[in-house]
């Protein structure tokens, strides 16, 4: 059974994926899991500390997808599609990711949070540029340049793509993610 300060995590960032986290409040989170606000500030005193800890969370999940992959010995195409699955999924669920829902509100955040999506934002950057790296090596993608603008674009696309899916629609999203699978895998 999880915590209480497990559950004011998980709502939280639920919260933030569904409206942002400038509009989400402690209010919105007490009144999902049927809990005075003074339980949340016992957790987290500040808005900046629970901020700060639901990005620490992203990257400890991010973390623990990468080992889990890399020790089943996913393919590179298996783990560039786990990435998209996990954005698909949030798209399914008219969510937006953490990373792009917080580096919407960037300008308005603490530091202590900035600098932890940043973090998050450069450990999904890195994976997937190892992932491109490794898979051009193998000959399972083919691209021109340097692996990291590819994995940049990439990774930007997902951020954006689910952003837009929200305006459009979905299969808009699965179109777009289905072309750069193909434009990388294509041999010319």
């Amino acid at each position: 059974m999880p915590s209480t300060r497990d559950e004011i995590i998980e709502v939280a960032t639920q919260l933030v994926m569904k409206k942002g986290f400038n509009a989400m409040s402690y209010t919105d989170i007490s009144n999902k899991l049927n809990i005075k606000n003074a339980a949340i500030h016992y957790y987290f005193p500040t808005k900046e500390d629970l901020g700060k800890q639901l990005m620490i969370n992203q990257q400890e999940n991010v973390k623990a997808l990468i080992l889990d992959l890399n020790e089943r010995k996913i393919s590179e195409l298996d783990q560039l599609k786990s990435l998209i699955d996990i954005y698909s999924g949030i798209l399914d669920g008219q969510m937006i990711c953490p990373i792009g829902s917080m580096g919407s509100d960037i300008l308005t955040l603490p530091e202590s949070i900035k600098l932890e999506v940043i973090k998050d934002y450069e450990q999904v950057l890195n994976w997937l540029t190892e992932i491109l790296e490794s898979g051009r090596k193998k000959e399972v993608f083919n691209f021109s340049g340097e692996a990291k603008t590819k994995a940049f674009v990439i990774f930007n696309s997902l951020i954006s793509g689910v952003l837009v899916a929200r305006i459009t629609n979905s299969v808009s999203f699965k179109k777009a993610i289905d072309q750069v699978i193909l434009e990388l895998i294509s041999k010319n």
